[in-house]
This record gives C-alpha cells, structure tokens and sequence, in this order.
C-alpha cells in the first residue's frame, strides 16, 4: 500500500465512554472511506490499549490516574495495520505511529492539545513533550501531525495557506510558531470550509 493511496481524517469525538459512539464512529468511517482515523477528546482511561471493533483497529492513549478526560487514538483498517510497525501511546494527548508503506516510511503523530482554560505552563509541556517526538522521526520519511490544536490561527499568516478562520489567539501564535520552526504546513487552511465557526 502507498501512502499517497490512504485517505486520512481526525475527529474530535468529545468521548467514547456513552453507549453507541463507537457505533456512530465506525459508521462515518465507513461512509467516508477512511483508512485512518485520528482521535481525540476520547475520555478513554486506558493506556496503550488495543481494541478490535469490526474491520478496525484502535490504538488508543489516555490517562494513568483513572480520569476520564483528553484521551487521543488512531482507528487504522485492517489492511493499513499490515504496515503498522510500532506505536507509542506517549500521554493521553500525543500517541505516535509508525507504517511501512511501499514508498517509504510514514509517521503519523495524533495530538489533543491543552485548550485556553489550561495554563501556559501546562501548553509548554505539551509542545516540549511533542518537540521530543517530533525529533525522533528521521527527516527522509514522511510525516503527518494531526489532531485537535485547539487554536485559533486567524487569516493569512505564515505557515498556512489562503482559507484561516477567526482571530488568532495565544495557542493559534503558538502553534504557527511550532509549525515554523518545524517547516510545518498547517494543511486545512489550504482549502475552504463552511464557515461554521470563527
């Protein structure tokens, strides 16, 4: 399988602990044809888990203490998890994947990042925790970081394309400085969306 061929999406699924979510999910998998899926928000307090649902496998990272809050994951069809070399459930917001695909290596990082009600200390550690794992991955492969930045990275600014929505704030300046620094492109700005938020 080429990575060119997989199609990719996130969802921020605000949990997967109320009966028939993960009915709900897997039914949109299948509709939109997903060969990926990157959550967040799941509310899971499993660390490192694998779960088996149909023809899909989950990875998933959450919290250690028992609290059902922030949780990430990656839903991956059952032909891609052929090409799943390893993973990582670093904390219940980063989890790290890694495929071989027949032109090359994938990586694919799944994020849920503080939101504006958490601190900038708790922000820093996030970035520094993501920076880490963002060194790991071997320049000559490919990488995909995906999920919830919870940031708002207003219009025309760098590192993004012509189609950014709202005002900027301090988590958007943060991630724009993240993804220059990184020579990151933030890809949903490079298309248009209904303008449902701002």
């Amino acid at each position: 399988m080429s990575s060119s061929g997989i199609n990719i999406g996130t969802w921020n699924v605000r949990t997967l602990r109320t009966e028939g979510h993960w009915e709900i999910l897997l039914d949109e998998v299948r509709r939109f044809g997903l060969d990926i899926l990157g959550l967040c928000e799941t509310h899971l307090t499993e660390s490192e888990t694998l779960i088996n649902k149909d023809e899909y496998t989950i990875l998933l990272a959450g919290r250690k203490d028992g609290i059902g809050r922030e949780g990430v994951g990656l839903l991956i069809s059952q032909p891609l998890l052929e090409c799943l070399v390893s993973y990582e459930s670093v904390s219940s917001r980063i989890l790290t994947a890694k495929f071989k695909m027949k032109d090359g290596i994938l990586n694919i990082i799944n994020v849920y990042a503080p939101t504006t009600t958490h601190s900038d200390a708790e922000s820093d550690e996030f970035y520094d925790g993501l920076q880490h794992h963002l060194q790991k991955v071997n320049k000559k492969e490919k990488l995909i970081l995906m999920g919830n930045f919870n940031a708002k990275i207003g219009l025309d600014t760098p590192a993004m394309g012509k189609y950014g929505i709202g005002q900027i704030n301090s988590r958007g300046e943060k991630l724009l400085e993240f993804c220059m620094l990184h020579k990151l492109t933030v890809c949903n700005t490079h298309f248009q969306h209904k303008a449902i938020r701002s």
